[in-house]
This record gives structure tokens, sequence and C-alpha cells, in this order.
């Protein structure tokens, strides 16, 4: 008979599959939802298994209780408006994520292994997400990605800034090199996506490659490891991939800019056209309605109405402004744009009212901040499921595996185990 003092051995047996499916879902979409599951059953395992050891702590919980509360009334104004569930997924993962994550930091510790690894778990793990990104990014065709290529690049663009904090912070060369080599995969896979919403990734690696190959290189002039960058940087942007994925989408982008400006007839049925079109309707359509909003089905009617008025069938074939902000606040009004603010604004406030939190989880809160932040000007990446359980499911790891473990070393019990009591074990500092 299985009894909890024995969960520790069925939290390996699902650490194990939790951390495949993650590192497979690059590759298999719906192990990003395998994943997300399997996470949350870990921290009901986790809740099961000890009482709570510690109370939370008041940044987190003064941030989660924020983020709860304005996706609890933005629920309540899809409510008013009579909106079903089918595009409120991410409202529903977070109200869930949010209580998983409390239960978490509220009792600190766990398996010896995993407070003993978490810090190369979760590089590892990323590492390997970001290294099979790329691998099917530079094989597949965009169109033929294993789902939308906006939210999967943008996804590869947390892992990207969540790695290059570990590259820049942890105090081990050997996390350093990995992490580095995964931020290098995962720009790369984001390039090759040709997905320019999260190309904001990139230039923060590039930005802190540069700033590195000072500290380190230039500044020690090691002459023969700048040859060495300076011809794979060659390498790397003399591939066709990289030319496609710089010039031509860059080039194409301005064009299509150009000829919304001069109101060319054929501007709606390109990429930025039929953006900078929505945005401009949506803008209007919100100073109308700027409180309550005018709900999901007052959207959609709003643009089937701009695409019957430039005759546009690419407008007619979306189904939301491709912005995050504008979008939230058409559809919910006040109660939607803050909640979608909040995703940028709660990594913000933990990163800098959580004193003890170590450098590594703390640039990666401002990155994944900076990133959500940028790619919701051009896209509504909370309407795919991928998006939203990997950021679920992202934010679950980092706790259990950054925050967590250290919590748990400094709130650690005497253990009684050998007869004798043994002093709680000091805080690691490879953990970062």
């Amino acid at each position: 008979m299985i009894t909890w003092k024995r969960w520790p051995s069925a939290e390996a047996l699902l650490w194990l599959p939790l951390l495949t499916a993650t590192a497979l879902a690059p590759a298999v979409p719906k192990m990003m939802g395998l994943a997300l599951l399997l996470a949350w059953l870990l921290a009901w395992v986790q809740a099961r298994r000890q009482p709570a050891s510690s109370s939370l702590p008041s940044a987190w919980r003064q941030a989660l209780a924020v983020a709860a509360l304005l996706i609890g009334l933005r629920l309540l104004a899809a409510a008013w408006h009579g909106d079903g569930l089918a595009e409120r997924h991410w409202e529903l993962k977070w109200l869930i994520t949010s209580l998983a994550l409390a239960v978490v930091l509220r009792r600190p510790g766990g398996p010896e292994w995993l407070l003993r690894h978490a810090a190369t778990l979760w590089v590892g793990t990323l590492t390997a997400m970001a290294t099979l990104g790329m691998a099917v990014a530079l094989v597949v065709e965009r169109k033929d990605l294993v789902t939308n290529a906006i939210p999967w690049a943008n996804v590869m663009g947390l892992v990207t800034l969540a790695l290059l904090a570990q590259a820049l912070h942890s105090p081990t060369s050997r996390l350093r090199w990995c992490a580095g080599w995964g931020a290098t995969c995962a720009s790369v896979a984001i390039m090759a996506s040709h997905t320019r919403g999260a190309y904001t990734a990139v230039v923060l690696t590039l930005l802190a490659w540069s700033w590195l190959l000072w500290q380190r290189v230039l500044h020690q002039a090691r002459w023969g490891a700048l040859l060495g960058i300076a011809a794979l940087v060659f390498a790397m942007s003399s591939a066709p991939w990289m030319q496609e994925a710089v010039q031509h989408r860059w080039l194409q982008s301005v064009e299509e800019w150009r000829a919304v400006h001069q109101q060319a007839p054929t501007a709606s049925e390109t990429s930025v056209g039929a953006r900078v079109l929505l945005w401009q309707h949506a803008w209007t359509a919100v100073q109308s309605e700027p409180w309550r909003g005018v709900g999901i089905e007052g959207r959609r009617a709003l643009i089937r109405q701009w695409a019957d008025l430039h005759d546009s069938a690419t407008l007619r074939a979306l189904g939301h402004v491709h912005h995050e902000y504008l979008h939230a606040w058409l559809d919910h009004g006040l109660a939607g744009l803050g909640a979608a603010l909040a995703m940028v604004a709660v990594p913000l406030a933990l990163a800098f009212r959580s004193r003890s939190m170590d450098p590594a989880t703390r640039w990666t809160l401002v990155g994944w901040a900076v990133v959500v932040g940028v790619s919701g000007l051009t896209n509504v990446n909370t309407a795919h499921n991928y998006y939203t359980s990997g950021i679920c499911l992202l934010w679950l790891l980092l706790a259990m595996l950054q925050v967590q473990p250290n919590l748990g070393r400094s709130a650690a019990s005497p253990s009684l185990a050998d007869g004798q009591p043994r002093a709680a074990a000091a805080p690691r500092h490879d953990t970062m």
C-alpha cells in the first residue's frame, strides 16, 4: 500500500515524463499541454506530501493575487457579454497555475536529488527544447511548422531569455556553456521561423553576446577566440535562411508599411498592411466603448465590417486584431486591458520587489516581461493554446526548479533518518 510518506518516489515518476514532454514540445505541440497537466499534478502531489512549512513570499503573494483578481474581472466581463469559454483558455489556465505556484512556494523542499540537480534540470530541459526547436525550424518550412509559427516562435523567445539569464549569471562553467548553447539555438530557431514579432529575443541575445565578447575576449585580447566568433557570425549570416529572415522579411515589412500610408488598393491584403488597418479601426472602436468593451461577437462583427469596407479577403479571414492590448480592451474594456497588462507587470514587479531572488531568476523575469510585452504589439498570442500552455508551464518550472529549491534549502528541517539530528543544508549557490 502506498502511503503519503512514499510520495517522493511518485514525484520522481512524474518528473521524468514532465521534463521529457517539455523537451519534445517544439516538435510535438500536444506535449506542451501534457507537460502542463503533469506540472499541475506534481504541484498537487507536493501539496499532499507535506504540510505548508512557510508563508508565501510577500512579493509572490501580492503579484499572484493582483494577476488573479484582474483575470477574474475579465472573466466576469466575458460573462456579462455572454461570451463562451472557447477563448478563455488563457485565463482559466493562469488561475490554475497561480494556485499551483502558491502551493509550490508554500511547501519548499522536495526530493534531495531534485534540490541537488535543480539548476541542471532547468538548464538541460530548456536547452533540449531549444536544440530540438532549431532542428525543426531549419528543416521544416514556416507554413508547415508543427503549429502556428508566431506563438511557437514566441515560446522559443521565452526559452531564449531564460537560458540567456543562466548563461550570464550561473557560477558554474558547465551550466554557462550549456545555457549559452541553448540560447543561441533558440535564437536560430526564431530566425529560421521568420517570425518578426519574436526577434526581440534575438536582439537581446546578440546584445548579451556582444557584451560578453567585450568583457571576456576583446578586453583580454584573445584574438583567437575573436576570430572564431567572427567566422561563426559570418557563416550564420551567409546561410540562406538567415538572409531570408533578416533581409527579405524586413524589406518586405518596409514595403508593406509604405503601401498602407500610400493607400494602395492591395495594402489590406498584406501581413503588415492588414495589421495596421486593424489597429487603426480597433483604436477607434475602443474609444467608443472604453469601459465595457463590445464582447467577442461584437469584435467579430466589427472585423467583418472592416473587411467589407476595404473589400479585403485577408481581413475577412482574421478573428482578432493582432494586438494583445487592443484586442483585450476591445473585447472586455478596462478589465480586459488590465489582465493583458498584468502579463508584463507581474514578472517586472516580482523581479524588482523580491529582494532574495537570485540574479538569474530576476533577469529571466525581466526578459519574459520584455518579450511578452513586445510580441503582444503585433499578435494576440494568448489566442493560441500552445502559447498559453507554454507560458504557464515555464512559470511553474521556474518556481519548481529555481525559486522553490532555494526556499527549500533555507527552510530545510533536521533529519533523524540516521538516528542523529542533522543540520539543515546550507543554501546552494550553484543553482542560479
